[in-house]
């Protein structure tokens, strides 16, 4: 069964975890432009391959539930439906009263925005892309504040584990810091790419450990205007990102 699920995602039944990922967002960008990908069924190859196999109840487990449901009286039902009530409550009153920008683009790194940093941003509002938000955090290990770079850090923690990143633009020692955990970044092989629609020279991904999570555009004007410093200037995509559209409008522009 399990050579059933390689089979699916394309990949070796020796593969790992970050392969088994990697050929999973393959095809979940390619369902955006592909009906005849059954994605339910890559969801169930990819949860069970990488252990979110969810537990089967049997028709005896949920009869005998049922029956324990019913002897303890109806209060619970009332106590259960509040609980479920608050916990809605709290996920869903701050995405109706905060907007989800359509693209988010974050600046990251040992140097400071200047004035030419509205250029990029108001070029990118151009394309159409309604509700862009720049977020700009300062990064540095050589800070000379200790504090000041964890808090950048913490803000870059909680910016990525709340899904809120899609663009990132970094300096080298902030891209470094981004993998620390391998899973941050989206792969950007030459395959990835070319289903993105984007076509780039390979000499222009940036490696981690033989893995391409990142593209050089250290002499496009355009970026290196919106920054002030030196340095190797990269862009990603984050991982969590679900605003591909929006990212390969943007990185199309750059590279215009």
């Amino acid at each position: 069964m399990d050579k059933k699920y390689y089979d699916l995602l394309g990949v070796s039944e020796d593969a790992k975890k970050d392969v088994i990922d990697n050929a999973y967002n393959k095809l979940l960008i390619r369902a955006r432009h592909d009906d005849s990908i059954d994605m339910q069924t890559i969801n169930d190859a990819y949860d069970h391959l990488t252990g979110n196999v969810k537990p089967v109840v049997t028709e005896h487990e949920k009869s005998r539930r049922e029956k324990a449901v019913k002897r303890t009286g109806a209060m619970p039902f009332y106590i259960i439906g509040g609980i479920i009530l608050a916990v809605v409550l709290i996920l869903v009153l701050p995405s109706i009263f905060t907007k989800t920008p359509d693209l988010a683009v974050t600046f990251v790194g040992g140097y400071s925005i200047n004035d030419e940093a509205t250029i990029l941003e108001n070029k990118i509002e151009d394309l159409g892309i309604k509700n862009v938000e720049v977020t700009r955090i300062f990064l540095d290990a050589n800070a000379s504040s200790a504090e000041a770079d964890y808090a950048g850090r913490l803000a870059l923690g909680g910016m990525l584990q709340s899904n809120e990143g899609d663009l990132l633009i970094t300096t080298k020692q902030a891209f470094n810091y981004l993998l620390i955990d391998d899973a941050t970044l989206m792969v950007l092989s030459q395959s990835i790419l070319a289903d993105l629609g984007i076509e780039l020279n390979s000499n222009r991904l940036v490696y981690q450990n033989g893995i391409p999570y990142g593209i050089d555009v250290s002499d496009i004007s355009l970026v290196t205007d919106a920054v002030s410093g030196n340095g190797e200037t990269i862009i990603c995509i984050a991982n969590s990102s679900e605003h591909f559209d929006e990212v390969i409008m943007a990185i199309k522009l750059i590279f215009e």
